[in-house]
């Protein structure tokens, strides 16, 4: 489906049941927001040179899939080229897949992810799930995350590790965040938060909400 005859359009809603054609969407100079579901790596490659976008929210057709069903393309940092066009974007919601052991359904290497990410962005969530033996990438996702997103307002992590398995946090790199409002720390299946430096959360002054599971 193309939406290159709407010159107007300013937000886009769609779930990607019946397909989007994203290279038309870089001829929409007014769009301002998209929020699109089941995106195939092409799509998200289509989306490179896309330029106007305040506002994201993305799940790659992966992250639906059900525990049997077979991974038909694995999805890559690389694949998110786009985002570091995004000059303007201030909100940036990922929903990516989980590996669930053995089924692979990513590569998504941390460091790579950030760096491609517009330091402008004041508000992410993103959620990803990695094999137990791949803990670092969770604590490196979240690290990377705060040292380079210095102007964020809004953070929200949800993190699977299949099987489950001891996550240690050192809440200290909070500090980096003068601006930050919401901190939300999310898991899912047995994960097990272990923090370090918890008392860090006081010292932040424009902080109004936080929600973190409890130590197992």
């Amino acid at each position: 489906f193309s939406f290159e005859n709407l010159k107007r359009l300013r937000t886009l809603i769609y779930d990607g049941s019946r397909g989007v054609n994203c290279s038309s969407l870089k001829k929409i100079e007014s769009l301002e927001e998209i929020d699109l579901m089941g995106l195939t790596n092409k799509d998200l490659n289509d989306l490179n040179g896309i330029k106007n976008l305040k506002s994201i929210r993305i799940e790659p057709e992966n992250t639906g899939l059900q525990e049997k069903a077979k991974v038909k393309e694995i999805l890559k940092s690389e694949n998110f080229k786009f985002l570091s066009k995004l000059k303007n974007i201030k909100r940036l919601s990922l929903s990516l897949p989980f590996d669930r052991y053995p089924t692979i359904t990513h590569n998504i290497d941390p460091k790579k992810l950030v760096s491609l990410l517009p330091k402008s962005i004041e508000d992410i969530y993103i959620r990803i799930g990695y094999f137990q033996k791949d803990v670092k990438k969770a604590k490196l996702l979240l690290n990377n995350l705060i040292s380079r997103l210095t102007n964020l307002k809004d953070l929200l992590i949800n993190i699977q590790l299949d099987p489950g398995e001891n996550l240690p946090l050192d809440l200290k790199i909070l500090k980096k965040l003068k601006k930050l409002e919401s901190f939300h720390f999310e898991f899912f299946g047995g994960l097990e938060p272990k923090y370090k430096n918890i008392n860090t959360i006081k010292y932040l002054k424009n902080l109004k909400d936080v929600a973190i599971p409890p130590e197992c």
